[in-house]
């Protein structure tokens, strides 16, 4: 029994008061039993339950705004580009939301939610910027197109045997009429034209090897090459 003599400064003293549980671990969710009982004579008994909840939400990590060009949109897969993280062992549910379709420049939005399994969730939008891609400039001239379709046509004899899970390069040489070779011209900006294909099928390899022929044809660049990644090609011009 508590008596006034047993309360000192709002506070109450209890004499022979046990207190039994379970271990708790605070960091994993569940119910845990507490008991509360006296060793006096009355030997008086009270059983109650800790819960413990998690209410942490997931935290979503990534850029505000993300910049890809419009020959990149269908190999784009935002989750690329975002970190999602929680305090449960279990992985969250990712959610995507795009405000309208992705088919062409302008600038998009992407609402990410995350949940875990105790229903915490959180969102965040992201910024998407698509530009067009660099326009390809033509031909400099009917005579360099004559001279490079001859380049061309032996050198593709070589190219069409190599091995997609080989680099494939290419560099561009200009002769004079007297059959010596020349330094090749200062090119503006080649590597506006680096392109990645997605995909590691032989048909992938074929369509990065003809982007690369044709933009080297164009005369935008003085070479070239082709590099295996594991999950697509690599092209870059120099």
């Amino acid at each position: 029994m508590i008596s006034s003599k047993d309360i000192k400064d709002g506070k109450i003293k209890v004499k022979n008061l046990i207190i039994t549980c379970d271990e708790i671990d605070t960091s994993k969710k569940g119910q845990y039993a507490v008991k509360f009982y006296t060793n006096d004579v009355d030997q008086k008994e009270i059983n109650k339950s800790v819960k413990i909840s998690d209410i942490s939400k997931p935290e979503i990590k990534c850029d505000k705004k993300i910049n890809i060009t419009v020959s990149q949109i269908a190999a784009f897969n935002i989750l690329e580009f975002i970190n999602v993280t929680d305090n449960d062992d279990q992985e969250p549910t990712v959610k995507l939301e795009l405000d309208k379709q992705m088919n062409g420049p302008g600038n998009y939005t992407v609402i990410v939610t995350a949940q875990d399994t105790s229903g915490n969730s959180s969102t965040k939008k992201v910024k998407i910027k698509v530009d067009a891609d660099p326009e390809i400039p033509k031909e400099n001239s009917d005579n360099f197109a004559d001279k490079q379709k001859k380049t061309d046509i032996q050198e593709n004899s070589d190219v069409s045997k190599k091995n997609p899970n080989e680099n494939t390069s290419k560099v561009d040489k200009h002769k004079d009429n007297t059959g010596s070779t020349e330094n090749r011209p200062v090119y503006s900006n080649p590597s506006q034209y680096d392109r990645y294909f997605s995909g590691a099928a032989i048909s992938v390899y074929n369509d990065a090897l003809d982007y690369a022929e044709k933009i080297l044809r164009s005369g935008a660049a003085g070479g070239y090459s082709v590099m295996p990644t594991g999950d697509g090609y690599q092209v870059t011009f120099n």
